[in-house]
């Protein structure tokens, strides 16, 4: 079962959970107020370690200054990201990425931003899903119902569901995402034919 038990490296499919674990900080006065508009550094940056110095690089080894967030985040952009990281602490993106639903064991360390643990596709769909369902995680099922021959229904699925993180950064996120569709590095999806409003990464 390839969705369940075959698992690559996130890498920045990451990102918006920091972002997220951000948001809801600032609703919770864990660090200074967050939003899609706040300004955030994209410069080189050193960062000491127990397995040495890290100085993380954009996918394209240049640097922008200072930008919006949600510019960060439609760019695919790493140094920000991790600098939010650092600011928040990695203990609280650790917490977001398991209430959305992701159950694979995760690394502690700065790396986590960009997306260094390998993870399965059943775990980033819920994790997504729930960002999309307004917060709230639902437990995923391969079975919706099941039929008698004559269509009489014998059995319902009823899955778990709870509210994993906060609507309102849920809708954030969502946002953010959309923006990434419309002029960031998934724009290529409207040339599939997608129509609509859109999110992803």
């Amino acid at each position: 079962n390839r969705a369940a038990q075959a698992h690559r490296q996130a890498g920045s499919l990451f990102k918006p959970f920091v972002y997220l674990a951000a948001f809801e900080a600032s609703r919770t006065g864990g660090q200074p107020s967050m939003t899609p508009a706040s300004l955030l550094a994209d410069e080189p940056v050193t960062f000491e370690s127990d397995h040495g110095t890290w100085s993380p690089q954009n996918y394209d080894k240049q640097f922008r200054g200072n930008v919006t967030l949600r510019s960060a985040l439609e760019q695919s952009l790493n140094v920000p990201a991790v600098r939010v990281a650092k600011a928040g602490g990695i203990q609280p993106i650790l917490d977001v990425i398991r209430q959305l639903g992701v159950t694979t064991a995760m690394t502690s360390d700065l790396s986590l931003a960009l997306g260094s643990p390998a993870v399965s596709l059943v775990d980033m769909v819920t994790a997504y899903g729930t960002m999309a369902n307004g917060g709230i995680w639902v437990r995923p099922t391969g079975l919706r119902a099941a039929s008698a021959r004559e269509g009489a229904t014998l059995w319902t699925a009823t899955p778990e569901r709870r509210q994993a993180v906060s609507p309102q950064a849920a809708y954030l996120v969502t946002s953010l995402l959309e923006g990434v569709v419309r002029r960031g590095t998934a724009t290529k999806a409207k040339v599939l034919g997608l129509t609509g409003t859109i999110a992803g990464k």
